[in-house]
């Protein structure tokens, strides 16, 4: 939450606010989108909306549902209704930056969040997010660890990812976590992976895997 507000504070300096409106300023628009209905996601819109209701701006909300052609129209949206900016976890690095760079040439101020970009970030007025690959090899890093004190014998590592919904992100973390294995000198068997970014779907793909491969006793989940 505390994320969100700093995206949205980002863009209120964008804007030309830093406090709450008084009588007689127009009032401002901003957009926040997510991309699924998840508790880290709902917990991205409550951070827009208690950062709406911190800076006394109007915040729309909206879930893309990770569809790519329904963010593209959500952005179409907004500009057309000449929002002051839109704040957004974005679905793809290639497809949603140009529409997002159409809107800032709009004169709508952009922020984004949950995503790493590649290239020259200074069209955004800010964004809040981290380092995937890192992440990934801290956690390999420190299983590294636990698998030498407490394993003997193979180590049969299942990955649980979401390559199938952002792939780039999906393998920042799982590449980062082999990494950290790699650099630690672990040696392992990567026997199994399934791709799943809600609970009830990765649950039973997991459970099957399991069944279907009773050998695993690493798993390195990173949906």
């Amino acid at each position: 939450v505390m994320s969100l507000m700093v995206v949205l504070a980002m863009l209120m300096t964008a804007c030309g606010a830093g406090k709450t409106p008084v009588e007689g300023e127009a009032e401002l628009t901003i957009a926040g989108v997510v991309f699924q209905d998840d508790q880290f996601m709902k917990s991205m819109v409550q951070g827009y909306e208690d950062a709406g209701a911190k800076y006394g701006i109007k915040i729309l909300t909206a879930n893309t549902n990770n569809d790519q052609a329904k963010e593209a129209e959500l952005i179409q949206t907004y500009i057309a209704q000449g929002v002051d900016g839109i704040a957004i976890a974005p679905l793809s690095q290639d497809a949603s930056i140009p529409n997002l760079k159409e809107a800032t040439s709009k004169d709508i101020q952009v922020a984004i969040t949950n995503m790493n970009l590649t290239g020259d970030p200074s069209w955004l007025a800010g964004g809040y997010t981290s380092d995937d690959a890192t992440n990934g090899k801290i956690v390999g890093t420190n299983a590294a660890e636990f698998i030498k004190a407490n394993i003997t014998g193979p180590v049969n590592v299942a990955q649980v990812d979401f390559d199938h919904q952002i792939p780039e992100q999906s393998k920042a973390r799982w590449s980062g976590f082999y990494a950290g294995l790699d650099e630690a000198g672990v040696e392992y068997a990567k026997v199994a992976a399934v791709s799943a970014n809600m609970q009830d779907d990765a649950l039973a793909k997991v459970t099957d895997m399991l069944t279907a491969h009773p050998e695993i006793n690493v798993i390195w989940a990173c949906n």
